[in-house]
């Protein structure tokens, strides 16, 4: 199966569709920030759900969470003997120039205790491959030189100590890095950045 990760689209709709004809893959994942109220119409609209799926950053209208081709808050898939994990969501620093409900919604990031629960589920499964809009507060540090912290990178950094994944996918910061740290490859998509593997 291939499957093709892409990264933040932020509304551009027609390059994300150019890059589905190109790859062809047989399922996608796209890291978060797809657009808004109409980005996830569209997708709704012309997509095939359970082929194309979107994992929501924090530009995302979350009314779609439940949406068919939302990966929700977290969960995982079993194929054979891979195992992917995803959790959605990050902090937006721009939100006080941003309108609630329009261009920022106040649940862009897990509560703690959806956290907790996530982390549950990602020790029992231990997954080979881990996929997030935000990354883990050590990659702030050790790849993208970020002092800052949020509920996100802190929550995730948890879970990268509970188990190191061997991949470990994301987007969100806007540029491409694919560096190993410990004992997993961190892979940042840039904009419309693509990884595609072969499970």
């Amino acid at each position: 199966m291939k499957l093709l990760f892409i990264g933040d689209v932020h509304g551009q709709v027609n390059q994300y569709w150019k890059l589905l004809q190109t790859h062809k893959p047989d399922r996608s994942i796209q890291v978060g920030d797809f657009g808004f109220t109409k980005h996830h119409t569209w997708h709704s609209n012309y997509l095939n759900p359970d082929q194309h799926k979107v994992l929501f950053g924090n530009h995302d209208d979350t009314a779609y969470l439940a949406a068919a081709h939302s990966l929700g808050d977290w969960g995982f898939d079993i194929q054979e003997d891979q195992c992917l994990f995803w959790v959605r969501g990050a902090e937006s620093i721009d939100r006080s120039v941003r309108v609630e409900d329009r261009d920022w919604w106040r649940d862009e990031e897990l509560t703690i205790p959806q956290f907790y629960q996530a982390m549950n589920d990602y020790e029992r499964v231990r997954p080979q491959i881990m996929v997030s809009h935000d990354c883990p507060l050590s990659v702030y540090r050790d790849a993208l030189d970020i002092q800052g912290k949020s509920r996100t990178s802190q929550g995730l950094q948890a879970m990268l100590e509970q188990h190191q994944p061997q991949l470990w996918i994301f987007g969100h910061h806007h540029r491409r890095i694919d560096m190993t740290i410990g004992a997993t490859r961190f892979v940042c998509l840039e904009e419309l950045g693509t990884l595609q593997l072969t499970l």
